[in-house]
Parts: C-alpha cells; sequence; structure tokens
C-alpha cells in the first residue's frame, strides 16, 4: 500500500524573471491528502526538515567522492598540487533552528505561500492538499530607500 505521494514545489521572486529553485518534487505522506487539511507550520516544517535531510546527504556523498574536472585540474597545474580532497568542510545544520527560521521568516512577511494559486496568510490555516498540488513560495524584496 501505498504510504507517500508528492506535490510540486515552486519558487519566485517578486520582480524576477529567474525561478529561485528549479520546480522540485516534495514527498509527503499520503494522510495528508486522504484526510482533513494539515497547517501550513506543518507542511512548512516537513519541507524545511527534508531539505536540510537531503542538504547532510549530498554533503556526505561529496566526502566519499569527488571528481575533478579537466578546469580545476589546469587550475591547480601551477600550484604544483592538485588536490582531489573536498574543499568545504562538513557544516553542521540544527534542522530545529531551521524550522524556527523560516517560520519566522514566513511570520515576517519575507514570502507569501500558494497552494494552487491560494494564498495561505497564517502558520495555523489549513492546507488542503491533493497528489497534484503546487506549492509555490513567493519571495518579497525589500525597496531600497526610505
Amino acid at each position: 500500500m501505498k504510504t507517500t505521494t508528492q506535490i510540486t514545489i515552486e519558487g519566485k521572486q517578486i520582480g524576477g524573471k529567474k525561478d529561485l529553485f528549479p520546480r522540485q518534487l516534495l514527498t509527503i505522506p499520503i494522510d495528508w491528502v486522504k484526510s482533513s487539511p494539515i497547517s501550513l507550520r506543518t507542511l512548512i516544517t516537513h519541507l524545511v526538515r527534508q531539505e536540510v535531510a537531503t542538504f547532510e546527504e549530498r554533503q556526505s556523498a561529496n566526502r566519499f567522492f569527488r571528481v575533478l574536472t579537466a578546469v580545476q585540474i589546469e587550475t591547480e597545474k601551477p600550484t604544483g598540487r592538485i588536490d582531489p580532497a573536498a574543499k568545504a568542510t562538513k557544516q553542521s545544520i540544527d534542522s530545529d533552528q531551521a524550522v524556527r527560521t523560516a517560520l519566522q521568516a514566513f511570520e515576517d512577511g519575507l514570502f507569501f505561500v500558494f497552494v494552487d494559486g491560494d494564498q495561505i496568510e497564517e502558520l495555523d490555516d489549513p492546507v488542503t492538499l491533493a497528489a497534484e498540488s503546487t506549492l509555490r513560495f513567493i519571495r518579497l524584496v525589500a525597496l531600497a530607500g526610505g
């Protein structure tokens, strides 16, 4: 029996021509589609935790295997040392803090959230999802001057 489904996630910026990130799929529990609505808070929390887990997986994979490109080899050749080791140190992310930061950013009005074209205005507002739902984040840009 299927226990999860996926919805589409999009990120836009007011006045921006490019997307904030490529369209992607978010895996959610199938119960969120079949049962009563969930809160926006629950949805954002789930998304942030999944993104943190994905980041940690990528970071772990980069520790084990790094392929040098021809450009990197040519760039490092004059130094006399070509180093295949990963350059970045492991970043530690507190997923609870990441969730708090995302929720606070929403409360501070730094971004809007739309589900299937309908704006969700409060963190505890109900969100009704379908298997083909689209979750769109619109990042606002502060105006310069004053």
